[in-house]
Parts: C-alpha cells; structure tokens; sequence
C-alpha cells in the first residue's frame, strides 16, 4: 500500500498519531480512529483514505469497496492504487485493468495490472507485465516476482501457450523455494516432463512440510 498522507489537524490529531507509529498490529486502531473523525467530518480525505487502507489490511475488501462507493470519486483518485486493488480483491476486474493501467508510471500499479491480467487468464500480457517489472529495479520483490513469472510460465504452458513462457529450462532458482519448485514442476507437466516434474514436486513437498528455503534449514 502507499505511504498514508495525513494532514496535521485538530480533528485528525488520534488518526495522525496512530499512523506516525503504524506497525502491523494497529490496523484495527487506525480504522477505529478513521470512523471517529469521519463522524463528525465526512468529507476528510485522509481519514477516507486511512479508512480504506486499513480495511484491504484486514482483508476486510467488500467494506473497503463500500467505503470508495461512499466516498466518491476525489478518493478513487487519490487513492488509485487502493482503488484498483480494491477493485481487484473483489473480481472487478475490467474496472481494475482500467484503474491500474490509468498512470504507467507508478510501479505498484504495474504490479496490480499484472495480477488482473493472470486472473483473467491473460497470460501473455501478465507475462510481460512481470517481465518488465523483474527487469527493473526489483529489490526486496525479486522472490515474489520469480514465483509469479513461475506460476504464470505454468499456465502458459497449460493454455498451450509454452512458447511464450520467459523461461522453459530449470535452474537453481527454482530450488530457492517450494512456491518456485511446485511452479516449476507445473510448467514440466504441462511439457510432458513428467520425471522432472516429479523431482520439482518431491523438493517443493519438502520444502513445504520444512516451512523454509531449500537448502538454508
């Protein structure tokens, strides 16, 4: 999610001072503070949007999508990111395609057109989205992006589409995880590769009953 932009009011003084010290365990609080200051001030974007984030955080979507219907669309355009996710979560997905692909420039977007696109069985296009985004300054998102680019090699094969997959021939990458390792063998089956495939699922197997990185037990 994007950093929350708080104005420094009185109304917001609670709300602001729960997001300056924000971890993972305060969503409920800043959600309860949020509907405090939007009672008696309903029109407070910051609050909206403080609202709507902690609600995707609580995986609580129907309410978030409540809360951008409510609010309109100053908070749909603020907010593009949360709305497109939103929009996401709750299998809207032409509404998402379009919110996400409506700025090219911000990363995070990119990434929520790529899960439209996969979840729409767009293979290819989810393919180039996440190749694009691998080929960028990836950092902290690399393992992520690499199980992705996996799952979705997986269905290109499967959508008889193999030709179009980024990568076809297994490496040490895809030891790195058992997401990796089960992506992995999928994409062997699809190819008729049953034996690697079962060395792919057997790894993936033992790296899932272990709950770590193969090899870094």
């Amino acid at each position: 999610m994007c950093a929350l932009q708080v104005l420094d009011t009185p109304s917001m003084t609670t709300l602001s001072n729960l997001l300056k010290q924000s971890s993972l365990e305060d969503h409920e609080q800043i959600l309860e503070a949020a509907q405090q200051t939007l009672k008696t001030d309903s029109s407070n974007i910051e609050a909206q949007h403080a609202k709507v984030v902690a609600l995707l955080k609580l995986d609580r979507f129907d309410e978030a999508l409540e809360a951008f219907e409510e609010a309109g669309e100053t908070l749909k355009n603020t907010a593009r990111l949360e709305w497109a996710y939103t929009l996401y979560k709750n299998h809207r997905l032409k509404e998402a395609e379009q919110t996400a692909t409506s700025d090219n420039t911000r990363r995070s977007l990119t990434h929520v057109s790529a899960q439209v696109a996969y979840r729409a069985e767009n293979f290819a296009l989810a393919g180039d989205l996440y190749d694009s985004l691998t080929r960028q300054k990836a950092g902290d998102e690399i393992s992520d992006l690499r199980i992705n680019c996996g799952a979705n090699d997986a269905q290109l094969g499967w959508a008889g589409q193999a030709h179009l997959a980024r990568k076809t021939k297994r490496d040490r990458e895809d030891m790195e995880h058992f997401e990796m390792a089960f992506n992995a063998a999928c994409g062997c089956i699809s190819r008729g590769e049953l034996k690697q495939a079962e060395l792919l699922l057997n790894m993936a197997r033992g790296g899932c009953s272990q709950g770590c990185h193969f090899g870094k037990c």
